[in-house]
């Protein structure tokens, strides 16, 4: 997706925006002007964090019911969940029958299921895929840069309900490097009328869920859903038009960038539109607990509505950088570095009615807006 670049290490507190504008201008290649400038005030290493305390909360169900009654439990086509045996073949079999008996429901019960993530399990139309509460799909250690636990693609009417996708983060077989990012928890690609609810997804070496494809995916619901300790990002969201996520938790990301909770950032020649995030955590991110970019070629990031979140012990709230237009409403925000960073000529975006404190920081860190010409009213700094 993008490099992370060192050019800019010295910040001069009295003219940040000025600071961020010159990097912009002087350098037609730099990227994510708000990294750029934490240069070496990194946070510390979150490897070592402690994992927060803090639970999703249990709103009113967001799936519908299954499409059928049938349901096929995927022991009884032969998974163990022993954490011994490697049981993809078994759960895609399970997906498979369901699939060719027009659709129901596939159970996973409680137990360790080891998956062979470059592999893949993938997901069928009109499944809803049930995991129970200790169910675990764990990723088989590996050396891909690729890889994905569960994958929707080209599909339409799929629920994935429950338990937990565990990724390879401390057993990859390949040492770290910066292009080695997309080893993903759950992706959902080019696909129509997806909800995954109560899903947590950690330690996976990319991201934990990731939103995408060409054609972008439509009418996409994520619901309490928990993403911890992801290399890259708890979610990218790179093509999508019309996505509700809602009630959940993003933290601990970190390890390569953008190490956000959430990253918009469309690929080339596509777009992400008619997305709300509201009433989610963002907690101890590495980088922004939300992070708009929009500066790739053709790409187009329209419509999106942050309202009712709370972020706490990001690097910074939200960085929104080369996007226009947006909505950011009401959040609570309590970070390091920076509250809202309206960079790269970003423009047209309404900030209003949220409560910000930078720990430690003046009110110029509260918002940044390097080049005007955005909305911003009434919100509450607290010093």
């Amino acid at each position: 997706m993008f490099k992370f670049r060192k050019s800019t290490q010295l910040l001069v507190l009295a003219s940040l925006s000025l600071v961020l504008i010159s990097a912009s201008d002087t350098n037609p290649k730099a990227k994510h002007l708000w990294r750029n400038v934490l240069g070496a005030n990194q946070p510390p290493d979150h490897q070592s964090a402690p994992k927060s305390t803090a639970s999703a909360t249990t709103p009113p169900s967001c799936v519908p019911a299954p499409i059928s009654p049938l349901v096929v439990n995927v022991k009884d086509k032969g998974a163990q969940g022993n954490a011994k045996k490697n049981d993809t073949t078994s759960i895609q079999s399970a997906i498979d029958q369901v699939a060719k008996e027009g659709g129901g429901t596939v159970f996973v019960p409680d137990g360790t299921y080891l998956v062979d993530a470059v592999r893949r399990i993938y997901l069928k139309s009109n499944i809803t895929f049930r995991m129970s509460k200790d169910a675990v799909l764990k990723a088989i250690a590996n050396s891909s840069d690729h890889y994905d636990i569960l994958r929707a693609e080209s599909v339409s009417n799929v629920n994935v309900i429950g338990g937990t996708l565990l990724g390879d983060r401390n057993q990859h077989l390949a040492p770290p490097n910066p292009e080695s990012q997309y080893g993903h928890g759950l992706s959902i690609l080019s696909s129509q009328h997806i909800v995954v609810e109560g899903v947590t997804a950690r330690d996976c070496w990319g991201d934990g869920f990731i939103i995408g494809g060409l054609p972008p995916s439509t009418d996409v619901k994520v619901c309490s859903v928990i993403a911890d300790n992801n290399r890259r990002q708890g979610m990218s969201i790179t093509s999508v038009d019309g996505l509700v996520v809602q009630d959940s938790i993003f933290q601990r990301t970190n390890g390569t960038n953008p190490q956000a909770g959430i990253d918009i950032e469309p690929d080339a020649g596509r777009t992400v539109q008619n997305v709300q995030i509201i009433r989610s955590q963002f907690l101890d991110n590495a980088h922004a607990g939300i992070e708009f970019y929009g500066n790739q070629p053709n790409a187009k990031t329209l419509n999106v509505i942050v309202d009712q979140n709370t972020l706490v012990g990001n690097t910074a709230g939200l960085a929104v950088q080369y996007t226009h237009g947006h909505r950011i409403t009401n959040n609570n925000i309590t970070d390091k570095w920076t509250g809202i960073s309206l960079l790269g000529g970003s423009t047209k975006n309404v900030v209003t009615g949220n409560t910000i404190n930078v720990i430690g920081h003046g009110p110029s860190r509260d918002i940044v807006n390097d080049s005007g010409g955005n909305i911003i009213t009434d919100n509450t700094f607290v010093q």
